[in-house]
């Protein structure tokens, strides 16, 4: 029997190598991650990924490559944000996406 969901057996099926984006500075990778991993949590729920963190490490796992990639690019404008001195709410988070999915409208 199987401990991992749907989601997680579609994603790791694939085998594929995770992106990776490092971010050095632990304050900013806690605002990226919110209270409680709710930011990433976020992430995870719109878009078919995976994301872990190990050390200063963001993996991003998932089975369309181009779908990582976008979630890859969109954590990297978190990153800009954060280190800016900025707080990252949920709500946030969701209207990034959405601004990144409609492509800016």
């Amino acid at each position: 029997m199987s401990s991992l969901s749907s989601k997680d057996e579609a994603i790791n099926r694939e085998g594929s190598r995770p992106e990776i984006l490092v971010v050095a500075d632990e304050r900013v990778l806690e605002k990226i991650l919110g209270q409680r991993d709710e930011n990433i949590r976020a992430v995870e729920e719109r878009f078919p990924v995976r994301i872990t963190v190990r050390g200063d490490e963001i993996q991003v796992h998932g089975p369309d490559i181009e779908v990582v990639k976008q979630v890859v690019k969109f954590l990297e404008q978190l990153v800009e944000v954060a280190e800016k001195g900025y707080r990252l709410t949920p709500a946030e988070v969701k209207y990034g996406m959405n601004v990144m999915t409609e492509g800016g409208k």
